[in-house]
């Protein structure tokens, strides 16, 4: 019987993820959409001959199929933002210190590409690179250095939460003497880490109390 290009892309995918746990894969399910998404279930044999069962989702970019997350239930492997935890505190401010320091090194250097580029495949596909430059280019225009909050403590407005979705919710603002960065950003966990779905990020005076 001749093998879909679905289902070989679905054993490729496979393929893939023994490479990455090492050992040999036993499959036990698989499904794959019509909107370009897939996922497989089984069981890894590792070298050292334990089991471990995982969840491999995939989605499709460009004509290819790309692994976006793995999952090991009631374990600490790579999970999606599904099975995540929830990060604490200390780790969702360091978040937000990295998101809006990435974002402070782009409007320095007069192009948001990049920072844009390593945003969730979501929020790219909702979002034209030209809609938000177009969103985000007056910090260009003003050239805005957010680079200090490097060295700036975030306080979060509210507790780092997660939606049934699996979205990550971080809210707060950086504390500057004459004003306040502040900041609501959304994330996804993907694979190797939390990738920015959302950014709403604006400065208001320090004697704003909206939002805090």
């Amino acid at each position: 019987m001749k093998t879909s290009g679905h289902m070989q892309q679905a054993m490729d995918s496979r393929e893939r993820m023994t490479e990455i746990l090492g050992g040999t894969a036993t499959e036990a399910s698989r499904q794959i959409s019509l909107g370009g998404t897939g996922h497989l279930e089984g069981d890894v044999t590792t070298r050292s001959h334990g089991t471990v069962p995982v969840s491999l989702a995939f989605i499709k970019e460009g004509g290819d199929w790309r692994i976006y997350s793995l999952k090991k239930p009631n374990a600490g492997l790579v999970t999606d933002s599904g099975g995540q935890a929830i990060p604490s505190k200390t780790e969702a401010a360091q978040l937000a210190v990295s998101t809006t320091l990435a974002f402070a090194k782009a409007v320095n250097a007069h192009d948001l590409k990049p920072f844009f580029q390593d945003t969730a495949t979501e929020f790219q596909k909702q979002v034209t690179l030209e809609k938000f430059t177009a969103g985000f280019g007056t910090f260009v225009d003003h050239h805005v250095d957010l680079t200090p909050v490097e060295n700036k403590t975030p306080i979060l407005t509210v507790e780092p939460g997660m939606t049934p979705d699996g979205v990550l919710l971080v809210e707060g603002y950086f504390p500057f003497n004459n004003a306040r960065v502040k900041f609501a950003y959304k994330y996804v966990y993907r694979f190797t880490g939390w990738k920015l779905l959302g950014i709403n990020l604006n400065i208001a005076s320090a004697d704003s109390r909206q939002g805090t």
